[in-house]
């Protein structure tokens, strides 16, 4: 008697529907891959901003004009308005501009949403409403929130939100 090779139709559709259950329990983690990479990208948003502003805050010591506000330092040329040594509000964006890709980021300023001050500038990614209202804590929202040195003993502060990302 010739003993026959391989499996029967029962032993395939058992596997289809085990396949079946793992993909349906499985691809709902992996769906919602696009607000991870929005977040990821508004924290590294963050560290652009605090990197270009310890190099303006470098180039401030230097001139010994950390605690003067306003005050101002040349990079490459341009004159970038500081506060305190750090960078002003106003200038986070044009300190960024070789970074910033305007096609994929809203920058909001005070004349933008009356949420922000003027010592102010937010970022947030174009597909997303931006509520300069909710904090981090909150967390309804999806921007990173650039506010200027209040004084010569401080330093820039940074409302990173991706709650709503």
């Amino acid at each position: 008697m010739q003993q026959q090779k391989g499996f029967t139709l029962i032993e395939l559709i058992v596997v289809i529907v085990i396949l079946g259950i793992l993909a349906v329990t499985a691809a709902p983690r992996f769906i919602d891959v696009q607000s991870d990479a929005r977040a990821s990208t508004v924290q590294a948003l963050k560290g652009a901003i605090q990197s270009a502003g310890q190099m303006v805050y470098a180039k401030a010591a230097l001139a010994n004009q950390q605690n003067e506000a306003p005050g101002s330092v040349t990079i490459n040329g341009a004159s970038v308005s500081t506060t305190y040594g750090y960078l002003s509000g106003n200038q986070a964006a044009s300190a960024l501009a070789p970074v910033l890709d305007v096609a994929d980021w809203q920058v909001i300023n005070n004349g933008d949403d009356s949420n922000v001050t003027t010592s102010q500038i937010g970022f947030a990614p174009l597909n997303t409403t931006p509520d300069f209202t909710i904090t981090a804590a909150d967390g309804a929202s999806c921007h990173v929130l650039y506010a200027a040195a209040a004084n010569s003993n401080s330093s820039p502060t940074f409302t990173v939100v991706t709650g709503g990302c």
